[in-house]
């Protein structure tokens, strides 16, 4: 039962995720619970892209296939400068700055 009700705050939270106004709003949402982050929360997202699929709606099936891929990067992020005070703008400063720094210059 516990299982069956942390996974229905999950789907909760995987709806809500989706459906914020924007990716500012849906990375906030991502930084006040990391749960998201998981691999439940990317089999959830995939779940809902192959019903979204199979029903021909493909438009959503779209937009849950790219959040599940921002969610795959946005813990990507935060896993490789995670930390006592990391943040997920922290992760992205380090990275875009690696990318910028002069031995890798394009």
């Amino acid at each position: 039962m516990v299982r069956g009700l942390r996974r229905s705050r999950l789907v909760s939270l995987v709806r809500q995720f989706v459906e914020a106004d924007s990716w500012s709003a849906s990375r906030v949402f991502v930084e006040r619970h990391p749960a998201l982050l998981s691999a439940d929360a990317d089999e959830i997202l995939a779940d809902l892209q192959a019903v979204a699929s199979a029903r021909g709606d493909s438009a959503a099936a779209h937009t849950f296939e790219v959040h599940q891929a921002a969610g795959t990067v946005l813990g990507e992020r935060y896993q490789r400068y995670s930390g006592p005070a990391a943040d997920l703008d922290t992760a992205v400063r380090k990275e875009r700055s690696s990318h910028l720094s002069p031995g890798n210059a394009a």
